[in-house]
Order: C-alpha cells, then structure tokens, then sequence
C-alpha cells in the first residue's frame, strides 16, 4: 500500500474564498486499502481541521479510518464511518486527537468489495486548517 501525501489548505482569512485541494488515490489493486498522511502546520497544535473525501465514481461506500494519535493528552481511539458512494464529504476533528509524535495524522481509505480505489471509486482526500 502506497501512502499518498496530502496538500494542506490554509483558510485563516474571514470572507475570502480558497480552494480546495484534493489528492488523489494512486492504489489501483482490488480491495487494496491505501493510507493518505496529512501533516498539520506544527505551530498550530490543537486546531480544528476538516478532511474531505471523495467518492468521484458512484462504485460504492468507502470505510475509512483515522488513526488515533499517539502523542498528545487528547488521543483517543480512531475514527471510523464510511463515505456515501457518488459524494463528497467532510467531518471536522481536532488535530490534538490524532497526531502522532511525528506530528502527522494517518487516514486510510478500504474500497467497496472487489473495487479500486483510484479507477473504480476516484477516491481523492483533502485536510483544510482552520484558523
């Protein structure tokens, strides 16, 4: 499983639009899960954050998992649910929940049974700081 890098997105100003950066999945294998590593601004500690997934092609729901941090107080257990087929969704967490000491945050992606992430689901995943 090939871990994909995520772009952060900085929104800190008021009223100002941003756009959204998305990354897309690289993992083309059937039932092959794939980890996306976001790296928060390590100033920026124990800020809310929001991370969107999409799922581009209609093939089905996508599990995903976020891993609980290991560094700070607040870690806690991960974080599981599913994103609906042919949507894009976002949940907001706090970053202090699932950092891990090398300040990054894991968020692995499982395809629907007997799909791929990258052709069947274009699966993309973006992280947007708030500030």
């Amino acid at each position: 499983m090939a871990d994909v890098d995520i772009t952060n997105v900085d929104v800190s100003a008021l009223e100002t639009m941003t756009e959204l950066a998305l990354d897309a999945a690289t993992e083309d294998t059937i039932d092959t899960a794939q980890k996306f590593v976001i790296t928060p601004d390590a100033y920026k500690q124990f800020e809310r954050c929001a991370i969107v997934v999409k799922e581009a092609n209609g093939a089905g729901n996508l599990s995903f998992s976020l891993a609980a941090g290991d560094y700070y107080w607040a870690s806690g257990k991960a974080l599981t649910g599913s994103v609906t087929s042919s949507k894009t969704m976002v949940m907001v967490v706090e970053s202090a929940k699932y950092k891990n000491s090398d300040g990054k945050m894991e968020l692995t992606l499982t395809p629907a049974s007997g799909k791929k992430l990258k052709t069947d689901h274009g699966a993309e995943v973006g992280f947007i700081e708030l500030f």
